[in-house]
């Protein structure tokens, strides 16, 4: 697409699938399945409050994980400090408050991990907030086919 501000939101960049795209598909998915995490990451950006030791932040977190997420800061935060993350959507009512460790720091934000997994039923409602989230951008994605 020649102008990206006609992109839908959430969508950073659209190619054309020709044979070239489609190895570079087929190297991803291989390195996906190759790759064994010990918790699935969702593609979900969710509202977030974030408490740093006396610091709080109204941020947002991606991707979610049962055992933590990636919190968007404009610091560093202290590596093995105590956090408190707050994930909410405010469309689905989902709403999880839960404690956890700094492990690292990246550009653009902290990595916190949960010290108590987010629970299988909490867990399965992301799972559907994420699939429903992708049915929207595929559905938008087959409307803007020429």
């Amino acid at each position: 697409m020649k102008n990206q501000s006609l992109l839908f939101p959430g969508c950073e960049w659209v190619s054309v699938m020709n044979p070239e795209n489609i190895q570079n598909l087929e190297y991803v998915i291989d390195r996906v399945q190759n790759n064994r995490r010990r918790f699935v990451r969702l593609p979900l950006e969710m509202e977030c409050r974030a408490i740093f030791g006396q610091d709080r932040e109204l941020t947002r977190a991606t991707p979610v994980s049962p055992g933590g997420t990636f919190v968007r800061t404009h610091r560093v935060v202290p590596i093995y400090s105590n956090a408190e993350i707050t994930l909410k959507d405010l469309n689905s009512g989902f709403e999880e408050t839960t404690s956890g460790r700094v492990v690292y720091n990246a550009k653009g934000g902290t990595a916190v991990e949960f010290e108590n997994i987010i629970s299988f039923e909490k867990f399965q409602k992301l799972r559907e907030l994420s699939l429903e989230q992708h049915a929207r951008i595929l559905d938008t994605l087959k409307r803007s086919q020429i």
